[in-house]
């Protein structure tokens, strides 16, 4: 599972949905500080404007480059290839830094749903993760300074599975 560590304002509360496969209102899967939903909707407008134009992306290796439509997308719609454009109600709002108040854990798995309540400091999210034994990779739990490590030094931008772990 991979984690992020989100700064919400005091009161604000992660939106629910219904599912209808459990019968539950469930927390809707938002996209996170490293998914910028203006960002996306630029690359989602460029993509449709060249894909009007006969144009779609192109991959060598890691280069990307546009050319021609392959031809089994002739006649296909931009939405059946990418997807529909970018909605605001799939990202996390855009807090300032002086409005978040408290600490969060998502996972980010999925997009990304909260594992924790909020906390006002990294020390008390450390000891409720340790508290709570929420697990950090497979049915591994972790301490509460490794948590503590991972939150103050953002040791979940890289995937769990390459962090070194002193239990």
């Amino acid at each position: 599972m991979h984690f992020e560590v989100r700064k919400i304002p005091y009161g604000w509360v992660h939106p629910k949905g219904y599912q209808f496969e459990s019968h539950s209102l469930e927390f809707i899967p938002l996209f996170g500080k490293h998914q910028s939903y203006e960002a996306d909707v630029a690359e989602w407008e460029e993509g449709f404007e060249k894909w009007s134009s006969g144009l779609q992306e192109h991959y060598s290796g890691t280069h990307v480059f546009w050319g021609p439509l392959k031809p089994e997308y002739l006649g296909t719609r931009y939405t059946e290839y990418k997807g529909p454009r970018p909605s605001p109600d799939d990202y996390m709002p855009n807090w300032s830094e002086q409005s978040s108040d408290l600490y969060v854990l998502y996972e980010t798995t999925t997009r990304g749903t909260p594992i924790s309540p909020g906390f006002k400091t990294p020390e008390e999210l450390a000891k409720w993760l340790e508290d709570n034994q929420v697990t950090i990779h497979d049915d591994i739990t972790a301490p509460y300074h490794v948590w503590l490590n991972l939150i103050s030094s953002d040791g979940f931008s890289k995937p769990v599975e390459t962090i070194q772990i002193k239990l």
